[in-house]
């Protein structure tokens, strides 16, 4: 009815699956996104500008939101690099938040 090697084939893939791990590493991945931005601090509140969030992103992370315009970044390592970014492109500062 079945080879032996069909059903040698299904036990190891019955194996594999198994062995899978059970943890959604997607969710997990995307509770580290942050929003960054690139702009100005005028003293009572942080104040995006959007052409520099936008010129700045595409390095770094993923631009979200028609508004507020958003950097989405998700490896921690590109956040300083985003900043200096920002700076580059004549803003005083940049920032992230999660």
């Amino acid at each position: 009815m079945f080879s032996f090697n069909a059903i040698v084939a299904l036990m190891g893939l019955a194996a594999i699956v198994n062995g899978a791990p059970t943890d959604n590493t997607v969710t997990k991945r995307l509770d580290n996104i942050k929003n960054c931005y690139c702009g100005r601090d005028t003293g009572s509140a942080l104040v995006s500008d959007p052409t520099s969030t936008k010129n700045a992103c595409p390095d770094y992370g993923t631009v979200g939101g028609p508004y507020p315009t958003k950097c989405q970044i998700m490896i921690d390592i590109n956040e300083p690099l985003f900043v200096a970014k920002c700076k580059a492109l004549g803003q005083p500062t940049g920032w992230c938040e999660k």
